[in-house]
């Protein structure tokens, strides 16, 4: 991987792949990509309504990593939470600057209704940032995530169309299977990558 300096911290790396005698195509053997290498941490921002299972364990090893700044807010939590844990913040972030700052923002079983339209457009627009744009993870939830943020800011965000979501009866046994359909862009996705072509991506 021959790389050169254009900046301190920035590097341009180069992978070339020999072509071989059958090949028909050969402009793409050669990928170029600049990496940037940066010495301040990756600040990230949790939010939860309760503290269930996935923000505990997320919270832990989120904790534990030293590239990473993290800071939780927990909708549900009393005032004494924010003074016993240190990555607490008594509130959720109002101002889009303070908001901005993070890197990754990770929403969980969030409750909409303690988050002003505002806060959500915010959110959408962290994402939108020209030149920049945030990192927006969304994990379900059984109480809001994701049936609740409907009509706000926030549903265009969403990899699915909320509108057929559906939730199975709590007092019946599931007993049908079901497939999931990916969509053109989310076959295209890096983490949909699955087979060696597209072809074999799709059949997996």
């Amino acid at each position: 991987l021959p790389y050169r300096p254009t900046r301190v911290g920035q590097f341009r790396y180069v992978v070339e792949v020999e072509p071989q005698a059958d090949e028909l195509q050969t402009d793409n053997n050669r990928q170029e990509r600049p990496v940037v290498v940066r010495k301040q941490k990756i600040r990230v921002l949790l939010v939860q309504a309760y503290p269930n299972y996935e923000f505990r364990y997320l919270q832990r090893m989120l904790q534990r990593d030293d590239t990473i700044e993290l800071k939780c807010v927990l909708q549900d939590a009393d005032v004494e939470y924010a003074e016993q844990e240190p990555s607490a913040l008594r509130v959720f972030p109002v101002r889009r600057d303070e908001l901005f700052s993070y890197d990754v923002i990770i929403l969980g079983d969030v409750n909409p209704a303690l988050l002003s339209t505002s806060i959500m457009q915010n959110l959408a627009d962290f994402v939108d940032q020209p030149g920049k744009g945030g990192a927006l993870v969304l994990i379900a939830g059984p109480e809001f995530m994701p049936s609740a943020i409907r009509d706000t800011p926030l549903e265009r965000l969403m990899p699915i169309k909320i509108g057929s979501v559906r939730y199975p009866d709590p007092d019946q046994a599931i007993t049908e299977g079901f497939l999931v359909q990916p969509t053109e862009l989310g076959l295209a996705g890096p983490a949909m990558q699955l087979g060696d072509t597209p072809a074999e991506t799709r059949e997996i």
